[in-house]
């Protein structure tokens, strides 16, 4: 069953059954496509209960019927589409982040919703559990779950926001799950590999000839290369050949980002449990790849933050609060320059960056030194709501004001 290619679409290709003991589900993938475009973050695998589809009996515990659904927020006992619970400590807490099917027949409560204790190796009757790719033995990661969840929402949120104005279950206008394939056979998991690259390679298209560029356009793509860079740009100068094509971009940059001047003294100040922007940090930051450990080849991608005006609590005494993305390390050493600004003989303290003790839920951005909590050095409560906001400031990409004890920062990738 094709996409339309027109609005908001996840795409589910089921593979076929896995079976560990006693246990069955169906396995496959998913793949978002915005009016045809695939977005290639916006995909994985995912878990259902067994089949085949059905949909003419409530509560059979069957899968539901290949076809095309309609997505709408939802409002329930136990998965929300907004207010979900935010606690990032205990597996499971309600409210869950879901989304609801409809025109599900006599089925009702159809959700997309992370895979959760007690029952990690499938967590729904009917609905859908999106994970990252599973062998037949392996059971579903819950944080990890709950990124890809919480990812597909964001995504709705931006293509239809008027569908998030109310804490009622609401139309998401123009979005749709699309589920193709009714398999029945058991997957080995020798063959599963082959066949989850299969159905989540793009389908061959009719070339189209490339729309041209307009000035918006390239000036947007300037843009986003330079926020990539993560340098700070002091003067920006674009000229235009015509309509389609650049002259010349002269970009001139911070000398270095300790060279930066310090805010000016202001009053402003986060509250405790602001965060800025005001949306989830997934959406802001994109979620975790993988938890890098030591050896791993994207331990290499880390740097060690040697800046002498940041006190690094560094409990494990082995040096991994120093360890951080060059991105990460250039927003805190911005922050640095501002805190001695803001209090005169006050140093900035990080005391988490790179985790490789497991000591956050799993899927934290410290697995991949791209998240830090600071405080100041002495510690003070009192300056954290100013110290949050020198962070935006300092352009850390997201902020939050976690707790009494510290400031969440974290980047993009």
């Amino acid at each position: 069953m094709p996409i339309a290619k027109q609005g908001w679409e996840l795409h589910v290709q089921r593979l076929g059954m896995q079976k560990k003991g006693t246990l069955t589900r169906t396995y496959g993938t998913y793949q978002v496509y915005i009016n045809g475009v695939r977005r290639t973050e916006l995909s994985g695998h995912i878990c259902e209960t067994i089949g085949p589809g059905d949909n003419s009996e409530k509560d059979n515990g069957k899968r539901v019927e290949a076809k095309i659904y309609p997505l709408w927020t939802q409002f329930g006992s136990t998965y929300r589409t907004i207010d979900y619970s935010e606690d990032l400590v205990t597996p499971g807490k309600l409210h869950m982040p879901g989304v609801l099917l409809r025109s599900t027949g006599k089925r009702t409560g159809i959700l997309i919703h992370p895979g959760h204790p007690p029952k990690l190796y499938l967590s729904s009757i009917g609905c859908f559990n999106p994970t990252k790719p599973l062998t037949s033995k392996d059971v579903m990661d819950f944080w990890d779950s709950r990124t890809r969840v919480i990812a597909l929402i964001e995504s709705l949120k931006a293509f239809a926001p008027e569908a998030f104005a109310r804490k009622a279950s609401t139309r998401i206008e123009g979005a749709s799950v699309v589920v193709e394939g009714e398999p029945m056979n058991v997957l080995s998991d020798a063959k599963l590999s082959e066949a989850a690259l299969v159905s989540l390679r793009p389908a061959p298209t009719t070339p189209t000839p490339p729309t041209p560029s307009t000035q918006i356009d390239l000036l947007a793509e300037t843009l986003g290369a330079l926020d990539r860079s993560g340098q700070s740009v002091s003067k920006l100068h674009v000229s235009y050949l015509d309509s389609t094509s650049l002259a010349s971009v002269n970009v001139e940059f911070h000398a270095a980002a300790m060279a930066l001047p310090p805010p000016a003294a202001t009053s402003r100040e986060l509250r405790l449990g602001q965060k800025m922007p005001d949306q989830s940090e997934i959406s802001v930051c994109g979620p975790i790849l993988k938890k890098i450990r030591r050896g791993d080849p994207e331990f290499g991608s880390l740097v060690e933050n040697l800046n002498d005006d940041i006190v690094f609590k560094d409990e494990e005494r082995t040096g991994a609060d120093r360890m951080m993305s060059a991105r990460l390390r250039d927003g805190l050493n911005r922050l640095a320059v501002h805190v001695l600004a803001e209090w005169p003989g006050v140093k900035l303290r990080v005391t988490e960056a790179w985790d490789e003790n497991n000591e956050h839920h799993g899927a934290s951005l410290h697995y991949e030194g791209r998240a830090a909590d600071v405080t100041t050095s002495p510690r003070d409560g009192e300056k954290l709501g100013r110290l949050g906001q020198l962070a935006v400031d300092a352009g850390l990409d997201w902020v939050f004001f976690e707790d009494s004890m510290h400031i969440h920062v974290s980047v993009r990738r």
